[in-house]
């Protein structure tokens, strides 16, 4: 074999080498980027999710506000609906609980959200927290009371339905909630707080 025919040779094979070593950068640079967006895509698809969640819950605050209470209980679990006798009869009970509270010089007269918590996929469920503040005008003044909304979606995310903490543990709220997460975040609960006019 010639000098020229094994110099040729010898360019020939480091051009497939150098080919070979491109093809797979190439692959490996399209597969982060693939990669890369599955992450974007599936922090998307979270940050969708938890906007809902927060839309949903300003919806049900609202609703209690004006005493539409058909809306409210749209957003309320369903097994605390169960147990309350169905709908109507919850919202009939919301009802008198607002009036009893109102002829007490109790009145709610504004509710804030917080941002939700991550969430938690258990089963075939996602689970999440968001801290409401409720503005409340008694007779000595005006407080801020804050509990803990648990979250439940079982449709991935698309409705959600609340359970008001009321100042329970997570403990005692998965003796009558099997099915909630023991890594729910719930705050300890705090007294209202007292706010200038």
């Amino acid at each position: 074999m010639s000098f020229m025919s094994l110099r040729y040779r010898h360019f020939h094979l480091n051009n497939i080498k150098k080919l070979q070593v491109l093809n797979y950068l190439d692959k490996g640079f399209y597969l982060g980027v693939l990669i890369l967006f599955s992450v974007i895509n599936v922090k998307g698809q979270i940050s969708n999710k938890l906007e809902n969640l927060k839309s949903q819950a300003s919806i049900m605050a609202s609703s209690f506000l004006h005493g539409d209470y058909s809306v409210y209980t749209n957003y309320m679990y369903p097994a605390i609906i169960k147990s309350m006798g169905g709908q109507l009869k919850t919202q009939q009970a919301i009802e008198k609980m607002v009036q009893g509270l109102q002829q007490r010089g109790m009145i709610m007269t504004n509710i804030t959200l917080d941002n939700p918590y991550s969430l938690l996929s258990v089963n075939k469920e996602l689970q999440s927290t968001i801290a409401q503040h409720t503005q409340i005008i008694m007779t000595d003044g005006k407080y801020i009371e804050t509990t803990i909304l648990i979250a439940i979606s079982t449709d991935d995310g698309n409705h959600w339905t609340f359970i008001d903490t009321a100042g329970k543990d997570l403990n005692t709220l998965r003796k009558a909630f099997p099915s909630l997460s023991p890594s729910l975040k719930i705050a300890p609960v705090t007294p209202p707080v007292k706010v200038d006019n």
